[in-house]
């Protein structure tokens, strides 16, 4: 009886002492944040110590081929390392039909035992190895690998404690083999969203990163360069977006050939590439640009098409035009947008051209916070049915109180926002400031159509479908009441990302407009593959449909067109009700314009909404 207590706290010393490894390697040392590899060295080398063994290793078993591969081997008196050794199941087919019917093998006399005596003559008696413990490694009911504990000396009987330790080791694994998993599953999340999937190039938050980590003041002389392929959309919706992808492969191949150390290459977004080089002594980067240039316009054969691409340069210079990455992609921004038009398509920023730089600079920095301190907000304008005027929807617009500027002009802080990164929390901001509006109206008894505007920068970042589908359903607004504007010229402009952007918010039950229509370019076959359902006419035709002629038939051509392509028609900025009523004969759907009220606060809407309501 004594003999028996001894050896029961004999063996609860142990069990102790196992679990207190486990515990510390789990928790103190956190062998799941490490590198497998790591991981696994410390793992077996504390189950060596702990057991008492000379011999732990890791293996994965390839089921279909019948091989298991030794990932890490440790024993006594050795650091531990990796092994290349590998076991084939035509070799050894006892030890894999056992592995494959039991979670565990404990073999006290493992030269004699039926299930490891295979590997007597030329493993075990070779490597004085007398037993062996393995415990399977188990992954959603299937066999992916062993953990192996191996005795050199007299031989041992493995309690059934220290077989339940090798098998809380092998789950230890699986746990490990999972958080490699995910972080190897992040690594690549985060490196897509940093990668355009079409090019592999950088994308436009990469290229923030690069240039935000780099230390502008001392890297010396370098240009930033953005350019914009010119009439790209033309190939897109002539020849195909496949055809499209193509020509924008061949200009990133070509960007990146040859290029100088410490140069890069990014797609922006659609048709716009960025360059980062650096400059040597009295290089001129209008004339480095103009070569690019003619490198570009060298013609591109994809099929049985020769294509030849041109693209206008805007450049900026570090440390001239600025101190940071979001400085100089803004002023080689307002460089390209300038350069529109000019004899060679390249142009260097000028900060005497841009005499509001400083104050466009500051807008930018202020716009960053400006929703977190409630300085946005949104109005919106009525839109109405024809002939009867009653209102149908409105259309939301964001406003801007600068706390020492005042209000801030939506024509200008929209443009700076799109020529920065901000473009899209303004969208969501919108949406979410909209939905709440939506929502006291709903509570008055008035369900309206909710429009909001779309930015073409804004559908062609790869992460606005899902953020804009994830505002749209926390809003709690139902898809059939959102409708979401994009100007005729910005969706005909977009590449692949835009048009696929609309689609799935269309097929998420939202529906699409086609704003400005008449002053873009779309040829008819275009405008029917445009996932739209509502075609709204400028107001440049629209205000002066009465006096000039060729606007009325413009105006009564697109609703003609509207209707013949299933697609509701909505006439912008009516200011009279004799302009009302002549759209009304014509057969317009809707319309919008002072003459049914300019843009309102929510509150103001509400009481507007009310029988006999008027705006204030």
């Amino acid at each position: 009886m004594p003999n028996a207590m001894g050896e029961d706290v004999v063996a609860e010393q142990r069990v102790r002492a196992q679990q207190g490894v486990l515990v510390q390697l789990l928790t103190s040392e956190r062998l799941d944040l490490l590198p497998l590899a790591e991981a696994y060295a410390r793992l077996t080398r504390r189950v060596a110590e702990v057991i008492g063994v000379e011999r732990v290793s890791i293996w994965d078993l390839d089921q279909a081929a019948g091989r298991l591969h030794c990932r890490h081997l440790h024993f006594h008196g050795s650091d531990s390392h990796s092994s290349g050794e590998m076991l084939r199941a035509e070799d050894y087919p006892v030890y894999f039909h056992t592995l494959a019917h039991s979670r565990a093998i404990a073999a006290h006399d493992a030269c004699n035992d039926p299930a490891t005596r295979e590997f007597a003559s030329g493993y075990l008696k070779p490597l004085g190895i007398s037993s062996m413990l393995d415990a399977t490694v188990r992954r959603s009911g299937h066999t992916v690998g062993i953990v192996c504990l191996e005795h050199v000396g007299p031989a041992r009987r493995w309690s059934l404690d220290e077989q339940q330790f090798c098998a809380t080791v092998a789950d230890i694994v699986v746990m490990l083999q999972e958080s490699q998993e995910r972080r190897e599953l992040q690594e690549r999340l985060y490196q897509q969203m940093r990668r355009d999937a079409l090019t592999g190039l950088p994308n436009l938050t990469r290229l923030r990163e690069e240039l935000g980590a780099m230390d502008l003041q001392r890297c010396g002389p370098h240009a930033l360069m953005l350019l914009d392929l010119e009439r790209f959309g033309e190939i897109n919706h002539s020849l195909g977006h496949r055809t499209g992808d193509q020509v924008l492969c061949a200009i990133a191949s070509r960007l990146t050939t040859d290029l100088p150390p410490g140069a890069r290459v990014a797609r922006l977004s659609g048709d716009k590439f960025a360059l980062w080089l650096p400059l040597q002594d009295g290089a001129d980067p209008l004339a480095l640009a103009r070569s690019i240039q003619a490198c570009l316009r060298e013609p591109i054969d994809i099929g049985a098409a020769r294509l030849a691409v041109t693209a206008r340069f805007g450049i900026s210079l570090c440390p001239e035009h600025g101190s940071d990455g979001h400085e100089l992609l803004l002023r080689a921004d307002m460089a390209m947008h300038d350069a529109k038009g000019t004899l060679h398509g390249c142009l260097l920023y000028d900060p005497v051209r841009d005499r509001s730089s400083a104050r466009r600079l500051g807008l930018i920095h202020d716009l960053r916070g400006a929703d977190q301190r409630a300085e946005l907000f949104a109005v919106f304008q009525p839109r109405v049915s024809l002939p009867e005027g009653r209102i149908l929807g409105v259309e939301a617009l964001l406003r801007w109180r600068h706390p020492q500027l005042g209000n801030v002009s939506p024509g200008e802080f929209i443009p700076l926002a799109e020529m920065s990164d901000l473009i899209v929390d303004l969208t969501l901001a919108v949406l979410r400031m909209s939905g709440s509006a939506w929502h006291s109206w709903q509570q008055a008894g008035h369900e309206l159509a909710l429009s909001i505007n779309l930015s073409a920068r804004a559908i062609g970042d790869r992460g606005f479908t899902e953020a804009v589908l994830r505002q749209l359903a926390e809003s709690g607004v139902p898809p059939q009441h959102i409708e979401f504007e994009i100007t005729e010229s910005a969706i005909c402009d977009e590449t692949d990302q835009g048009l696929e952007t609309l689609r799935l918010i269309r097929e998420a039950g939202a529906r699409i407009s086609l704003d400005d229509f008449g002053v873009g370019h779309s040829s008819m076959a275009r405008l029917s593959r445009l996932p739209v359902d509502v075609m709204k006419i400028d107001q440049m035709f629209v205000r002066d449909m009465l006096r000039d002629p060729r606007h009325a038939a413009i105006v009564r051509t697109s609703i003609d067109l509207a209707h013949s392509m299933g697609l509701s028609a909505v006439a912008e900025g009516v200011e009279t009700a004799e302009v009302a009523a002549a759209l009304a004969r014509l057969g317009c759907d809707e319309a919008q314009g002072y003459h049914y009220g300019a843009t309102l606060p929510p509150e103001e809407l509400a009481r507007l909404l009310r029988p006999g309501g008027t705006a204030p």
